[in-house]
């Protein structure tokens, strides 16, 4: 009774005045649509054209010689804020908690009675210290969105993976396939352009690193041969954030609860509006931690984002193209064409 009245509401939503109210695979579409609002939308025209000039404007400004508005506006006095500030971003938990410093380096502690107990802890447990000693603000913002994202996206395509194998029928394995479906898609868009793929920047991040050449701050003690710009790690946190959004979520969504998509407008919603916002804040953690962390310039880290929702907007394009036209819902059985 209760999916009966779900799917009049969907109907009501989706027909326009003077049509006939969908029926069958016609509901379903509209059903999908309304699932896929965040991926219609980052797949329209309107904005991967803002996302295209975005990114020119940032490599125009950087490929210019005389030019580099943003190195002298954002880049160099954002450098120089965190420079001064070195210790409270870069040095680790364990070197806060023990008051570990480099010669002439003034001491900085961590008070409070949670300290005292990890300072205890990690002077007894050398793991404890180890674990402690790979901790600080600009690691955390710079990897925990992208681990967080990519993880949930195997995790969640071994999901429905399992289900497929179980024997799952009728709208929920419609659901699974399509979900399995995007994951390949995403799976190709990361090794080529989207994120870190095996420790290594992908191919369209070399070709630009390349391109531009752009070194990384002086503060950075890693290999030199590794370019600044654009950012790796802003690229892949953003690819992955904001297909985690437009594709996984949604279809994870609509799979495990059908009233979900019913009864709303093909149109983007709170819950669209919400994911986006956790995309763009996932995103912006990630940039913080790598300019904070002192390797990368913020426009390195501009460009990364604007380039890995590129990619979403891309992979949302392909996913749903493949989709309609592999995977369209099988017509119920005993009833005419």
């Amino acid at each position: 009774m209760m999916d009966a009245k779900l799917e009049g509401r969907a109907a009501a939503m989706c027909s326009r005045p003077g049509r006939m109210e969908p029926h069958g695979q016609d509901l379903q579409d509209c059903k999908n649509h309304a699932a896929d609002s965040v991926a219609r939308f980052v797949s329209s025209k309107t904005f991967l054209s803002f996302c295209l000039v975005a990114f020119g404007a940032v490599c125009l400004d950087q490929g210019l010689e005389f030019s580099k508005i943003l190195d002298n506006a954002v880049d160099v006095p954002l450098y120089e804020f965190f420079a001064n500030r070195k210790p409270a971003f870069q040095k680790s938990l364990a070197e806060h908690v023990l008051g570990l410093q480099e010669p002439g380096e003034a001491e900085v502690k961590w008070h409070g009675v949670g300290t005292v107990w990890l300072k205890r802890l990690a002077q007894r447990s050398v793991l404890c210290e180890k674990i402690l000693s790979l901790v600080s603000v600009g690691r955390v913002l710079s990897n925990g969105p992208v681990f967080f994202a990519a993880g949930s996206i195997c995790a969640v395509a071994a999901f429905h993976a399992l289900c497929l194998l179980l024997g799952s029928r009728g709208r929920s394995s419609d659901g699974h396939r399509r979900g399995l479906t995007r994951f390949a898609v995403i799976l190709f868009f990361s090794y080529v352009c989207g994120g870190k793929g095996l420790a290594c920047d992908t191919a369209t991040m070399l070709l630009l690193k390349n391109y531009f050449g752009r070194l990384r701050p002086r503060e950075y003690a890693h290999d030199t041969r590794s370019l600044a710009f654009p950012s790796g790690h802003t690229n892949g946190a953003s690819f992955f954030c904001g297909v985690l959004a437009a594709l996984v979520l949604p279809n994870l969504l609509s799979t495990l609860m059908p009233g979900w998509a019913n009864g709303r407008k093909p149109k983007l919603g709170r819950s669209g509006l919400a994911l986006l916002a956790a995309w763009v804040v996932l995103t912006a953690a990630t940039a913080v931690g790598r300019v904070v962390s002192l390797k990368h310039w913020c426009s390195d880290c501009v460009c990364g984002s604007f380039t890995g929702a590129i990619t979403v907007s891309l992979a949302s394009i392909v996913a749903l193209s493949l989709e309609s036209r592999l995977l369209r819902p099988r017509k119920p059985e005993g009833k005419a064409a």
